[in-house]
């Protein structure tokens, strides 16, 4: 097999020929990746702040402590040490604090997570008197979609001895009145 140029050293030019040591150059130190979310109590109702840091810490904390700081406009930064930590939490989704809902927001690399973006949750929505053998993920995504934002159905749900009703994960914004069908 030829070589595409027989004598490569030749076509470099003498700055291309130059070796620079980088042995010496430090190399940047790890930054560790941050799992944090930001949370906000939707209520127009006083509750107590340091409670609220009590009740995370207890009931959030996983294989690693969770560290509660306070952010914009009464509402929480939390930060975890492990993504898998952070995953559960938001999974559990939806939560409340003395029958206050609970905000999640989970802030995206692009945007800063001010007051105003933390207005959409999940919630589980049971979805009754479906007609017999109609229950499909088709018809579980038109119906989250009337709702709010389809999110995903429960497999289980799907089968139609197992449970009278179609579940689904639906993300609401709160400022939004709820669909009422009559």
């Amino acid at each position: 097999m030829e070589s595409f140029h027989p004598d490569i050293l030749s076509a470099l030019t003498t700055r291309e020929k130059e070796v620079f040591n980088i042995s010496n150059v430090a190399a940047p130190t790890p930054r560790p990746a941050v799992h944090r979310l930001f949370c906000r109590i939707f209520s127009k109702k006083d509750y107590n702040p340091k409670q609220l840091k009590i009740f995370i810490a207890k009931h959030w904390q996983g294989r690693f402590a969770v560290d509660i700081s306070n952010y914009e406009c009464e509402s929480l930064r939390i930060t975890f040490d492990c993504e898998g930590d952070l995953r559960r939490v938001l999974s559990k989704e939806p939560w409340h604090f003395h029958n206050l809902h609970m905000i999640l927001c989970l802030p995206s690399a692009l945007e800063n997570a001010t007051i105003e973006s933390v207005i959409i949750t999940p919630f589980w929505v049971q979805v009754f008197r479906l007609p017999f053998l109609s229950k499909s993920e088709g018809l579980a995504k038109v119906i989250g979609n009337l709702i709010g934002t389809f999110v995903k159905v429960l497999e289980d749900s799907l089968n139609e001895g197992s449970c009278h009703f179609l579940r689904i994960r639906v993300e609401i914004d709160v400022f939004k009145p709820l669909f009422e069908a009559n």
